[in-house]
């Protein structure tokens, strides 16, 4: 294989890795200003796994910076922040970052809270800049108050260190739902899932006959099937330690085809994603050596003929373009062998005659290869183009022989669904 070739793939690989986090992703959007106008353009929405401390909006060519205290809230991607200054408790959930204080730490901070759910009382929730989550609560006509979930280091009468968790907030849930009493605030754990549904029923038992406006945020993965279609041009090389039979064969070109599912990640603008691909893979080879023995000439022939499915999972990363959407992947494949035949030839050719010898199979082979994979392409709508490089461990499965396979692919997948990332 051109080892040329494989490094510009790397190559590659590496500028789109250089710019990702440069890109920028104008959706629809709303603000709303500090005097309650409502201004409509575009938001740079990222996909944000820790809120946003500031905002990039966008009408027309006009391109503008807001932060908490200049604007009263902003709507992107059907999910709504709202400004806010008030105090946050300070701690890590990491362990080496913990402190034993049994109080957190008070800032007073301006934030985007993302607003979970309206109601008789609301829920806002709050990734800080260490992916520490915060959740809030505002009863009608009172302020923004904390569901505290502070943790700390204890140490215990032995001397030894554990890290203590009273989940006050508990605490402070029994009294505000006290007066709903088929609710119970026992179970809930400090998840956006646990405590929307908790919020749900008290709002419910509040004013039983509104409705509940929950945030439509998005939801864990998106699953995104398709269909493959493609060539490969497999190179093959094989050789016996100790001997002369050693030799390339002429690339094999063959029609690929399968299915694929791309579960896309939450977070990142739902940039980064799991695909991973089910196919049909075939080549056929013929290596041809050339020796002598004893002064006549030899002609060693190996012929191999393979076909067999390949699982396939890779970490892909997509731009978050609007058309033409540029990706990368990297990853491993497993292959396993439905046909997996050879044969070896040798002819010895005397003064007078020619001796012919022929052994099939020529050598044991695995029915499982593994390997890896790196390749990008393009996406448009619901297609993807992609040129792609494998490398596997070969198929022999006799001490001394080696067989060495490199392939590489040009693949158009079709998405069965409509991409839903935004």
């Amino acid at each position: 294989m051109n080892k040329n070739r494989i490094g510009c793939l790397f190559f590659l690989v590496g500028l789109l890795i250089h710019n990702a986090s440069a890109q920028t992703n104008f959706i629809d959007g709303t603000v709303v200003t500090n005097e309650s106008d409502t201004l409509r353009g575009q938001i740079d929405f990222q996909g944000w796994d820790r809120n946003p401390s500031v905002i990039s909006f966008r009408n027309g060519s006009v391109v503008r910076t807001y932060s908490p205290a200049q604007i009263k809230s902003f709507m992107v991607s059907d999910v709504q922040y709202m400004s806010m200054i008030l105090p946050v408790e300070q701690y890590s959930l990491q362990v080496k970052n913990m402190t034993t204080a049994l109080n957190p730490g008070i800032r007073k901070d301006s934030v985007f809270l993302e607003l979970l759910l309206t109601g008789f009382a609301n829920l806002y929730y709050l990734n800080d800049r260490n992916f520490t989550p915060h959740f809030f609560y505002q009863v009608e006509g009172q302020e923004v108050k904390e569901l505290s979930n502070y943790h700390f280091i204890k140490i215990t009468d032995v001397g030894k260190k554990i890290v203590a968790n009273p989940k006050r907030y508990l605490g402070t849930l029994n009294l505000l739902m006290n007066d709903c009493i088929d609710i119970s605030v026992e179970k809930p754990g400090y998840k956006i899932a646990d405590l929307k549904k908790l919020f749900t029923q008290y709002n419910q038992c509040k004013s039983p006959s509104s409705n509940p406006n929950i945030s439509t945020r998005r939801k864990k993965l998106l699953f995104e099937p398709g269909i493959i279609l493609g060539a490969s041009l497999t190179s093959f090389s094989f050789e016996q330690g100790g001997s002369d039979e050693k030799a390339t064969a002429s690339p094999s070109a063959n029609a690929t085809f399968g299915f694929a599912l791309n579960i896309v990640l939450p977070g990142n603008n739902r940039r980064w994603s799991i695909n991973n691909e089910l196919t049909y893979r075939a080549f056929s080879a013929t290596t041809e050596t050339v020796g002598s023995l004893n002064g006549y000439k030899t002609v060693t022939t190996y012929d191999f003929d393979v076909t067999a499915l390949k699982l396939t999972n890779a970490v892909r990363y997509e731009y978050a373009a609007k058309n033409i959407r540029p990706f990368f992947n990297v990853g491993l494949f497993n292959s396993f062998a439905l046909k997996n035949e050879n044969k070896r030839v040798h002819v010895l050719y005397l003064s007078n005659e020619v001796r012919t010898n022929e052994t099939n199979p020529a050598i044991t082979t695995k029915d499982h290869e593994i390997g890896f994979l790196v390749g990008g392409g393009m996406a448009y709508k619901r297609f993807l183009v992609e040129v792609r490089y494998e490398k596997g461990n070969g198929i022999s499965n006799v001490v001394g022989y080696s067989t060495t396979i490199n392939t590489f692919y040009i693949l158009c997948t079709y998405r069965l669904s409509k991409s839903k990332r935004r």
